[in-house]
């Protein structure tokens, strides 16, 4: 078949991978198979193409009462073993979170609906993930930019590592793992399992942007800062609260009434991420938290 034809009349593992992509793109959550446990990677059959769930834990649960009594005595993780084994081949609702078809690598989450109608109603884990959701939602409503937070560390890819904050997906982008000018191999840093420290820089409705190298120097960072000190600064987030800027180190916010008015009632509307502007310190709070003005804007 010619590269043309193949185009044309892609193979089923083409359209597989397609479908794929899809649904990486837009977030959405898609049915596979449970093939087996392997460590703590479940791994997961989509139309022939198997993809793992890092970290795996499935959100099994039971009670003491269906337990025997040799089964009370277990490790949880043995029990964990026991039910993923019970349950090879039955059908498991995921999320993408990278699919590379030339590299053939398929990574998938249970971390995965925004909207509670996206799980179907015959799934008997309904309820337990509607919970976690919730729970999720809970903790990104509580967390703020500037915020210094404990992440496992899941998985490392290229020079991104990939981490838990309490059910939350998060990122640390390459520039924010090492000091080093030069992207450092993470996996001199940090290796999955490991928990970490790490400060929030923005969030999504499912995920966080974080930084190690932040979390390493706030205080440093703090003790570098006075009052009435006027910065550059990179916009790091928008959020109905104002605007975080980022001060190579610690982030600023500039309350939302001092950047927005009248019939603009978010920061959105006028500013966009890494903007630069120039900010003047208004205080740095008992909690360690750094409030500024806008002095004016370079755009």
């Amino acid at each position: 078949m010619s590269e043309e034809q193949a185009r044309i009349n892609p193979q089923p593992e083409d359209e597989t991978w397609s479908l794929l992509e899809v649904h990486y793109k837009n977030g959405r959550p898609l049915v596979g198979r449970i093939v087996e446990l392997v460590g703590d990677h479940l791994i997961v059959d989509i139309n022939g193409i198997q993809g793992t769930i890092e970290d795996a834990t499935l959100g099994i649960t039971w009670s003491v009462a269906e337990l025997t009594d040799d089964e009370q005595q277990l490790p949880e993780e043995t029990l964990v073993s026991r039910r993923l084994d019970a349950l090879k081949g039955q059908e498991i609702l995921v999320r993408v979170l990278q699919a590379d078809r030339d590299l053939h690598i398929l990574t998938l989450s249970q971390q995965l609906v925004s909207n509670p109608d996206d799980i179907p109603e015959h799934y008997s884990w309904r309820q337990q993930l509607q919970d976690q959701m919730q729970q999720r939602r809970q903790l990104l409503n509580q967390l703020r930019p500037g915020d210094i937070c404990s992440a496992k560390v899941i998985s490392i890819y290229g020079h991104q590592i990939n981490v838990n904050v309490n059910g939350v997906s998060g990122i640390v982008p390459p520039q924010h793992v090492s000091e080093q000018q030069r992207l450092i191999d993470p996996w001199r840093i940090v290796q999955p399992g490991q928990m970490i420290e790490v400060m929030v820089l923005d969030k999504d409705n499912d995920c966080l942007t974080l930084s190690l190298i932040y979390a390493r120097q706030l205080d440093e960072v703090l003790g570098s800062l006075k009052p009435g000190d006027t910065h550059q600064a990179r916009i790091s987030s928008l959020t109905n609260e104002g605007i975080y800027v980022d001060l190579g180190g610690a982030l600023a916010l500039i309350p939302v009434d001092q950047v927005v008015s009248g019939y603009i009632t978010h920061p959105a509307d006028l500013y966009h991420r890494e903007q630069t502007l120039v900010v003047k310190i208004q205080e740095i709070t008992a909690d360690r938290r750094v409030m500024a003005s806008l002095s004016n804007v370079d755009s």
